[in-house]
């Protein structure tokens, strides 16, 4: 089942982002269009409070009135290669299914792995996480570590 699982769910990614025309080198967590409510679906149903989580995809992590979309339009160096959303995106799938763990939250270089394409600078994913969490009212921070909860 789990393997059904995850064919499914690589599907759904590879037909929205050919759909989208994304021209990414590779499938990475930044590059997880969880703006298509299938895809987020995919991701959410295994979630404990499964409807939570819409709202805060929506307006935080990847929609297109999220926070990123919006930090990305205002800033180019981000709005070139979406950073912000992959950022938020990347924070999310490592971090949502495990809220209940005891290893909570990203660090940067986890971060950095998820969103970074050849020719970025590395800095750029952590310009854009702290343009992001002084605005996110779900993304919390302790220490070096990041991530998303309700």
């Amino acid at each position: 089942q789990r393997t059904r699982g995850v064919l499914r769910l690589m599907a759904k990614v590879i037909a929205t982002l050919w759909q989208e025309n994304d021209n990414s080198p590779l499938i990475m967590p930044g590059t997880i269009p969880l703006f298509d409510r299938e895809v987020a679906g995919e991701f959410t149903r295994h979630l404990d409070s499964e409807a939570v989580w819409f709202p805060i995809i929506d307006t935080e992590i990847d929609g297109s009135k999220s926070l990123p979309h919006r930090i990305d339009g205002l800033n180019p160096l981000y709005g070139q290669t979406q950073m912000a959303r992959r950022v938020t995106r990347t924070l999310f799938i490592g971090t949502a299914p495990r809220v209940r763990s005891q290893a909570t939250g990203l660090e940067l270089p986890s971060i950095r792995l998820g969103t970074l394409e050849p020719g970025v600078p590395i800095s750029r994913p952590s310009d854009a996480l702290e343009h992001i969490s002084e605005r996110a009212a779900n993304l919390y921070e302790d220490g070096r570590r990041y991530w998303y909860d309700t």
